[in-house]
């Protein structure tokens, strides 16, 4: 279900052009929509639970620096976003597709028009009742070529960012077993392709032995072993690793949870390092107000690299409901390091404030500071934005925005820049 991104060049005096282009990224929209309904749609012998939304969107936004560069460039830019989002459940099938596309045109031509797609789809078959389950997903989306930046976000221009997809089938082996003692042997292939040339594309096969015990029902105590092997750009990768797992619930929706254990590297078959890897945490709500923090360490995949990133986290985030807002506050400290990534430290402090000014309207406000720190530079980026959105009848919305955003890096003028965006939008939920 790989969703490939289509990019072409618009002469704005050359109307049958333009005709043609809108056509060519629509089209593939329209097949994948018809082959959804088709492929998914319940039969009522079998179907036990059914779900479909979709939405339409059409917005204007001026851009004065649609590229994120230091010689800025503005443009008028008009873009048609669908949304779609399928659940079904039957007898022994599941399947959900999240989808969203962006087909942008830009008026001035100060950029190459796009068709964006992000995609998160998944679906299994239990071929043997309680015995053997069959999987299959896919995740498509645009991400930073250099993953040391994290996420990104409304505000960044795609110029320094690639469309990743992420291909995983599989078979699992989840036999009756005690009630309370779940076991699952599961055995994947993963491809990680970026469809325009820029990042390193990856192979993967994965063995993973889960098994998790509910000693009481307060407390979980478990474990997994995982051996992975990776191929890219001739190069071959295996990561062995074991890990123990507690989760412990203490009161309502609060828990502290711990997967701790330790990985393997073997490189070429020669290269050999041993990392930790972790993932722990807590959640506490105490009336209105909920708190989460949250620590891992572990490899996450990035296109720049062979042998993908080691990252550590810690993060915390505090959220206080109000009678008519939402208060949100979170801050995360990030290391990046690996045999082929530069070594960088992150830091990110942010809020996000939603206020009801009535039943149908609210106002958005928020902002983030992100620093990246390496030998070579430090970067910091200031992000922040508006938005009022408005409720109209007949399951119309209008949303109006205003987005800024500062990047200052102390060696690099190509990455000291600012961009504002303002923009209306109208959609149709249906």
């Amino acid at each position: 279900m790989a969703l490939r991104p289509l990019h072409h060049r618009h002469q704005q005096s050359d109307s049958m052009h333009r005709v043609s282009w809108i056509l060519s990224c629509i089209l593939p929209l329209v097949g994948f929509l018809a082959l959804a309904v088709v492929l998914f749609r319940p039969l009522p012998a079998l179907a036990v639970d059914w779900e479909t939304s979709a939405s339409i969107s059409l917005s204007e936004e001026f851009n004065d620096n649609v590229n994120d560069t230091a010689n800025a460039k503005s443009d008028l830019i008009t873009s048609l976003k669908p949304t779609l989002k399928l659940d079904y459940a039957g007898n022994r099938t599941t399947a959900s597709v999240a989808y969203a596309g962006s087909l942008r045109q830009y008026a001035f031509g100060n950029r190459q028009n796009e068709f964006l797609n992000t995609l998160e789809a998944k679906a299994s078959l239990e071929a043997i009742e309680n015995l053997l389950l069959a999987k299959v997903s896919d995740s498509n989306k645009m991400v930073f070529t250099d993953a040391t930046l994290g996420a990104a976000t409304e505000a960044d221009s795609t110029s320094n960012q690639v469309n990743q997809n992420n291909l995983k089938v599989g078979l699992g082996l989840q036999p009756a077993s005690w009630e309370r003692t779940p076991v699952s042997l599961d055995v994947d292939y993963m491809k990680t392709t970026y469809w325009d040339g820029t990042g390193i594309d990856k192979n993967g096969q994965q063995i993973v032995l889960d098994v998790l015990h509910s000693a009481t029902q307060l407390l979980d105590i478990g474990g997994d072993a995982k051996v992975y092997r990776q191929e890219a750009a001739d190069t071959n990768l295996t990561r062995i690793s074991a890990t123990g797992v507690v989760r412990f619930t203490y009161a309502e929706d609060c828990y502290l949870y711990s997967r701790v254990g330790v990985m393997r590297s073997v490189i070429q078959g020669e290269s050999h390092e041993i990392q930790p890897i972790w993932s722990a945490g807590l959640a506490h709500v105490f009336g209105r107000t909920s708190l989460t923090i949250d620590s891992q360490a572990g490899y996450i995949d990035n296109p720049s690299t062979i042998q993908d990133t080691y990252r550590t986290t810690i993060t915390a985030n505090l959220q206080r409901t109000f009678e008519r807002s939402i208060l949100t506050l979170n801050a995360g400290y990030v290391d990046y390091s690996g045999n082929d990534t530069l070594q960088s430290k992150q830091l990110t402090v942010g809020l996000k404030e939603l206020y009801s000014l009535t039943p149908r309207l609210n106002f958005v406000l928020s902002g983030s500071y992100i620093t990246n720190t390496t030998s070579i530079q430090t970067l910091d980026r200031i992000y922040g934005a508006s938005e009022l959105h408005y409720e109209l009848p007949s399951d119309y919305s209008l949303s109006l925005w205003f987005r800024h955003k500062v990047s200052n890096s102390t060696t690099n003028n190509a990455n000291t820049y600012h961009a504002n965006m303002v923009g209306i939008g109208l959609q149709k939920t249906f």
